[in-house]
């Protein structure tokens, strides 16, 4: 999570995310998938002339025609039949998060909630098929889902879960996926080290939070983002984590009665990760497959996998905060942006 700094206290406030980010996961936007047109990718990145802000650009999927569209950070897109992308940025005079649509040329902004609780809005942002819901991160509620209307934002509803829920993402078909944190993270500071990781995985619901299910069981899942036609899911996997990291026993790192440094062997394995990896699966979980993995493409991670809104290819970003845009039936990448994270495709209407 990294955002810009405009003054002293836009750079205090990108701290602030930073320390959250080292504790999280990692910076991430599960988003929808419409069906069209390919369209352009909206990403986010330093604005011209000042590296440490933020903007929204879109390029066109072969990496040509870059263009600033707006300040701010985490696009998504409104499915083809309304045209523009939503974005959030930070109020310097109210010291809040707002969400605003702008067209994609950048101009018609139109502001759409200022709020404390848009503190997450990096964790997620996801319209609705029919473009009149917009889901978010809602941290006042610990990480609860929040569903807004787009042109009555008080109406809303929320997604309360017994853990925190990430990355939303809104399917064709009107179901939402999103990550599950199923075991948060638990520091020791006695021993200084981590015993027991943070482990996610993805699960899906009706829009209301009822026909809930859970998508996968590798405790290492995230970032979910349904295909076209809602029929299957795109997530990212963490290798390295598995059911062995679920905690044995009570947390005790604030008593700091772990002082043996073999009491637990989690640390260890944290620590020698075994990469990450893109997978498909139905939305029931089944059939899964594994699309891009670290024997491919030599990275410390994958993040923010988009599936293309014809279906053939999905963009996702990189450790090194470069842009990817792989071909699903021959496996050919190509990189579209760099120094940029955070992004989504836009769907065209069919002609």
């Amino acid at each position: 999570m990294r955002v810009g700094a405009r003054s002293v206290t836009r750079t205090s406030f990108g701290v602030a995310v930073a320390v959250i980010a080292t504790v999280g996961l990692a910076s991430s936007t599960a988003l929808a998938a419409f069906p069209g047109r390919n369209g352009r990718i909206a990403y986010s990145s330093g604005c011209p002339g000042d590296p440490n802000s933020s903007c929204v650009f879109t390029v066109k999927p072969n990496g040509r025609d870059p263009r600033v569209v707006a300040e701010g950070f985490t696009p998504a897109f409104a499915p083809a039949s309304v045209g523009r992308v939503v974005v959030a940025d930070f109020d310097e005079a109210s010291l809040d998060e707002v969400l605003k649509t702008v067209a994609l040329k950048g101009t018609d902004p139109r502001m759409l909630l200022t709020n404390s609780s848009l503190f997450y809005a990096r964790e997620g942002l996801a319209f609705s098929p029919s473009g009149r819901g917009l889901a978010y991160v809602d941290a006042n509620e610990f990480g609860s889902l929040r569903i807004i209307r787009v042109g009555d934002p008080q109406r809303s509803t929320s997604l309360r879960q017994s853990r925190r829920l990430l990355d939303p993402a809104w399917s064709k078909r009107g179901g939402l996926a999103f990550t599950e944190v199923v075991q948060e993270e638990n520091y020791d500071y006695c021993a200084n080290r981590l015993v027991d990781p943070q482990l996610t995985d993805v699960f899906s619901s009706a829009a209301d939070g009822s026909a809930g299910r859970r998508v996968t069981r590798l405790y290492g899942a995230s970032d979910p983002n349904w295909s076209p036609d809602g029929r299957k899911l795109v997530f990212v996997r963490d290798l390295s984590r598995s059911r062995k990291d679920l905690a044995k026993s009570p947390a005790r790192a604030t008593e700091c009665r772990r002082r043996d440094p073999q009491a637990h062997s989690t640390g260890a394995r944290a620590a020698a990760s075994d990469g990450f990896a893109l997978y498909i699966a139905r939305a029931s979980g089944s059939g899964r497959k594994r699309v891009l993995g670290p024997s491919r493409v030599k990275l410390d991670a994958l993040a923010s996998p988009v599936w293309s809104p014809d279906g053939k290819s999905i963009a996702f970003t990189t450790a090194k905060r470069k842009i990817d845009v792989m071909r699903l039936d021959t496996g050919r990448i190509r990189q579209i942006a760099t120094a940029a994270y955070e992004l989504d495709w836009q769907a065209l209407p069919r002609r």
